[in-house]
């Protein structure tokens, strides 16, 4: 494991320091310049890995300026405002199985399956199919890959499907999809919209809904599981 920016996590799912190792196993092998207050209270340490040195770098301030961890002295005291996406949305793995990751990803798993998972969009059913159905449609996929090519009406058409994909229901899709990250911190979690095959045994017309799947697995686990995830439309 080259080139990463570690977390120390605390049980209340608080980072509590961050750094960085050109060789994650060695570095935390001799970690020993902390308190012991801080490795007391670690439950876990997460990690991701970049492609040089110089990416690596910049992380690990993006993310002490940003996170402000109790345990970090040093840029701490220089917050940043701005955001960067791709750093916000990096996936940080487990770096060490304990007893406390296991337990509590199990712990999680279950309140997952009890969780009311719906999201309410502000479209009939009617056009959310539609929509689904013309982003998944060669023509559509021709109509973005030849955008001066079309009359205006196929421009104006594609405008508003647009429109509605990524102002009414991605935003939707995703700002749920964050809010599950953070409650279930130990899961990794994916919800899949637009790859639908059996589009029509997923309607429930009676309640003006379409079931997706939800896509979730430990994060020390390789193998995603599913659940029903609903989308429930305006009438």
């Amino acid at each position: 494991m080259k080139n990463c920016v570690y977390r120390f996590i605390n049980k209340e799912n608080e980072i509590i320091y961050i750094g960085k190792a050109k060789d994650l196993k060695s570095r935390i092998k001799n970690h020993n310049h902390l308190t012991e207050e801080c490795y007391s209270e670690v439950a876990f340490i997460e990690y991701a890995t970049f492609d040089t040195e110089y990416e690596m770098d910049f992380a690990e301030r993006y993310y002490i300026q940003k996170i402000n961890p109790k345990y970090n002295t040093v840029l701490s005291d220089k917050p940043i405002q701005f955001s960067c996406s791709e750093l916000d949305d990096c996936n940080f793995k487990i770096y060490e199985l304990n007893d406390y990751v296991v337990e509590r990803s199990l712990e999680q798993i279950e309140l997952l399956k009890q969780d009311e998972l719906f999201v309410k969009v502000n479209m009939s059913l009617i056009s959310l199919l539609g929509v689904i159905t013309i982003v998944n449609s060669d023509s559509y996929l021709q109509i973005q890959r030849n955008k001066d090519s079309y009359e205006d009406m196929m421009i104006k058409s594609r405008e508003k499907f647009n429109y509605y994909i990524e102002e009414i229901i991605i935003p939707k899709i995703l700002d749920y999809e964050g809010k599950l990250q953070s409650k279930y911190h130990l899961l990794d979690i994916n919800l899949k919209l637009f790859n639908i095959k059996k589009i029509t045994s997923k309607i429930n017309l009676v309640n003006n809904e379409l079931v997706v799947n939800l896509l979730y697995k430990e994060k020390y686990k390789n193998e995603y599981k599913k659940l029903d995830f609903k989308i429930k439309c305006s009438k």
